[in-house]
């Protein structure tokens, strides 16, 4: 014969298989992924490195651009150039070095002078030329000094331009000097620099470079303040451009920085703006050395292939050998050429500044190098070198996690991770079959329960029905001839119709909460004239069934309540107080108020209940005994009838109860 499986074990067995054959997939795609993880997470760092890369050289670009423009349309007005916004454009942020040149390669900005003779024969006049040179011959090769000084003074009279005047105060400095006058000659270099500090003598050489070397001679206790405004006045003007830069021009400065240390000057402040002046003059100096003859090139050739980088209106000019870190920006359309640099390392600083790691897994470390330097490391899975900008090929962008051991480390604990899922996994698929044999086992005893409900209900209705129709017979066909015994037998049928009631009502009512349609009606309620009502209505079995009552009920107890739901209830545990109890018929009933409850108990004497069966007694169908194969009437909803009902009146049950010696049932509201 063959064998029928029955639909809940193939549900079980396709679940089963089920659970396995997913698992199994699973459990190998993990263990694959774990064993991939390390060359995926590298990947990974790899990808995010090279965007990164790709957004620093971004950035980079954009920045250049937007220091290009902003140069320009700080310095050009309406097409011109402003010269008062020129000398100070180089307080913007990553401007350097600003310049201006003439087609015919001479510096305007930096005002800078190269060796060029300067002929100022045809501004002297007659009258000066004879004197200076009596005054040069009483000087150089009589030696008499006085008469030099004499000449001199008449040559300064006679002086009929700027030039002339420059060059006979600076001769009346240097014959005083020789004559030991130094007062003299220090108020004669003075006025050189305050009143001839742009003159310039044949050689294109300032006269006031010659005062300003002689004043640092001068210098003593007695004018050391005075020859400090001389210097901090000479050096503003060289900044400023009124007084042009030369090749001699650093040496100048050279003498002034050791004058000042050997001076020993106690004003910090003073020094510091000294300092300043100097170091931006020198500045100044090395870009026209390194990069006037460079930028004096491209004139010659605009913009055409000889200069490929182009940044907007500019010529990209790379760094010199010892300066590759700096780029030389200019625009040789313009009717005077003008330009700026750009220093890497501070644009650099710029552009770091931004989140680059916000939206990467990993923390990354980016640095500026050299290409000598990356020569000497290798792309690997932690670090990525590369170019990011054609206008500095010398250097590279490195990428190289802040943590070295980041991927062995994240590798690991994600291998965790994906172990403790798949554990996790698996426990969880154990507990799913495990789930569903109980669901499956609760289905099978719900409905055998429901079989038995059944079978009971139709019993439990027969029962009194049988009676009924028996009594009813009885009388009807005459069977019963005194008043007293027709009594007796209506009172009968009276009281199975109130039983059949009762089951009727637990079974309407257990169905209503089912569905969830059941309402109580609540109002204030005499508890104790409602359980002498539940007692009253019980009279018949009790004394039927030879019940010995005891009650103990408290008088004028009210509370809010619904009367007929509450009745019920009590009915129902007196109802199974008669119905469990065997040898011993003795049932306690009570009616107890506290402080803030009512207790109604009722209990018996009778075959009590399992310990293990106290928490299945309220739910539905369940009967004691049935287990046992124990022959029990009822349908097994009195009890969750009780247990709803209290609850919808915020109260609770509780039950006390040991085998063969009965069981406590307490209603507290």
């Amino acid at each position: 014969m063959k064998r029928i499986i029955k639909p809940g074990t193939r549900l079980i067995l396709v679940f089963i298989l089920t659970v396995v054959v997913s698992g199994g997939i699973l459990t190998y795609l993990s263990i694959n992924s774990i064993s991939n993880f390390k060359e995926l997470t590298e990947k990974e760092v790899t990808e995010e490195q090279r965007l990164i890369v790709d957004q620093v050289s971004i950035n980079f670009q954009k920045k250049l651009e937007e220091l290009a423009g902003r140069f320009t349309s700080f310095v050009l007005k309406e097409g011109e150039i402003d010269w008062t916004a020129l000398k100070i454009c180089d307080t913007l942020d990553f401007i350097k070095n600003p310049f201006v040149i003439s087609k015919e390669k001479k510096f305007f900005w930096p005002w800078f002078m190269e060796d060029l003779k300067v002929n100022t024969e045809e501004m002297h006049s007659t009258a000066f030329l004879q004197d200076f040179k009596k005054a040069e011959k009483r000087e150089f090769q009589v030696r008499n000094y006085n008469q030099a000084a004499n000449y001199y003074r008449a040559s300064l009279n006679h002086a009929s331009c700027k030039f002339d005047s420059a060059k006979s105060l600076n001769a009346l400095a240097r014959v005083n000097l020789k004559m030991k006058n130094n007062e003299k000659a220090y108020s004669y270099y003075s006025e050189i620099t305050d009143k001839h500090f742009s003159v310039l003598d044949n050689n294109g050489y300032p006269y006031a470079y010659y005062a300003v070397l002689n004043l640092l001679k001068l210098s003593d206790s007695t004018n050391f303040i005075m020859v400090i405004k001389e210097i901090e006045s000479f050096l503003l003007k060289l900044t400023s451009g009124t007084i042009p830069l030369n090749n001699s021009t650093a040496e100048i400065l050279t003498q002034i920085s050791n004058w000042e240390f050997n001076s020993r000057m106690t004003d910090d402040k003073q020094i510091s703006e000294l300092e300043e002046y100097i170091q931006k003059i020198n500045s100044r100096i090395r870009f026209i050395n390194n990069y006037g003859n460079i930028i004096k090139e491209s004139l010659m050739s605009g913009k055409d292939s000889e200069y490929p980088l182009t940044l907007g209106n500019f010529n990209v000019i790379n760094g010199i050998s010892s300066d590759t870190a700096k780029i030389v920006l200019i625009d040789p359309d313009l009717e005077y050429p003008m330009g700026f640099c750009l220093e890497l390392n501070q644009i650099w600083s710029g552009i770091k500044k931004s989140d680059y790691c916000e939206n990467t897994e990993f923390e990354y470390n980016i640095n500026l190098i050299e290409k000598e330097e990356s020569n000497s490391q290798t792309n690997n899975e932690l670090g990525f070198t590369t170019e990011f900008s054609s206008f500095f090929p010398t250097h590279m962008v490195r990428i190289s996690l802040k943590d070295i051991n980041l991927v062995d480390t994240y590798v690991k604990r994600r291998s965790w991770t994906y172990g403790i899922a798949l554990v996790l996994l698996l426990g969880a698929m154990l507990l799913g079959v495990l789930l569903i044999l109980r669901d499956i086992l609760r289905e099978k005893r719900l409905s055998r329960l429901r079989s038995d409900f059944v079978s009971n209900v139709t019993h439990e209705l027969k029962t009194p029905l049988t009676s009924i129709h028996m009594f009813a017979e009885s009388i009807l066909l005459g069977r019963v001839k005194t008043t007293t015994g027709k009594k007796e037998y209506l009172n009968i049928i009276l009281k199975e119709t109130e039983r059949l009631k009762r089951m009727i009502n637990n079974i309407l009512d257990f169905s209503k909460r089912e569905k969830g349609k059941l309402e109580y009606s609540f109002k204030k309620v005499d508890i104790t004239a409602l359980v002498k009502s539940a007692l009253h209505d019980l009279d018949y079995w009790l004394v039927e069934e030879n019940f010995s009552v005891h009650t103990e009920i408290e008088e004028n107890v009210f509370i809010n309540a619904d009367p007929d739901a509450l009745k019920q209830a009590v009915i129902n545990l007196l109802s199974n107080a008669i119905k469990y109890s065997r040898n011993t018929k003795e049932i306690f009933c009570k009616l107890i108020k506290e402080k803030d409850t009512i207790n109604i108990v009722v209990e018996d004497k009778g075959i009590g209940i399992p310990e293990d069966q106290t928490d299945l007694i309220f739910d539905k169908f369940y009967r004691i005994g049935q287990n046992r194969g124990e022959e029990t009437s009822g349908t097994g909803l009195g009890l969750t009838v009780v247990k709803e009902i209290v609850e919808a009146h915020n109260g609770r049950v509780l039950v006390e109860s040991q085998i063969n010696e009965g069981s406590k049932f307490t209603i507290i509201i």
